[in-house]
């Protein structure tokens, strides 16, 4: 199988810079959107057991979300560029530090 050389790779552009960087900002707006209703909620869900500790725990979940499906985005990204398969871009990567 050739070796692809690096001219053969297709270079990111601006969309892909704002697609990479649209995730890490929705995170912050999420906790910008909820930091305020957070009294309600907790008002709201009274009855609920732990809601002390439930409602706090949905500050944290965009942001874990971002942090959990990082890794399997990039690996989408990784393994979609156009005419290359994952196991072709594995063996560049083993080539190049043979």
């Amino acid at each position: 199988m050739p070796a692809l050389r690096p001219t053969d790779m297709p270079r990111a552009g601006t969309l892909q810079g704002i697609l990479l960087l649209l995730p890490m900002t929705m995170a912050v707006m999420g906790l910008v959107v909820l930091v305020p209703v957070l009294p309600q909620l907790m008002a709201h869900f009274h009855a609920v057991p732990g809601v002390e500790y439930l409602v706090p725990l949905m500050l944290t979940l965009p942001a874990l979300c971002v942090a959990v499906l990082a890794p399997v985005a990039m690996l989408r990204v990784y393994c979609s560029w156009p005419g290359v398969s994952a196991i072709m871009n594995l063996r560049v990567v083993v080539e190049k530090y043979r």
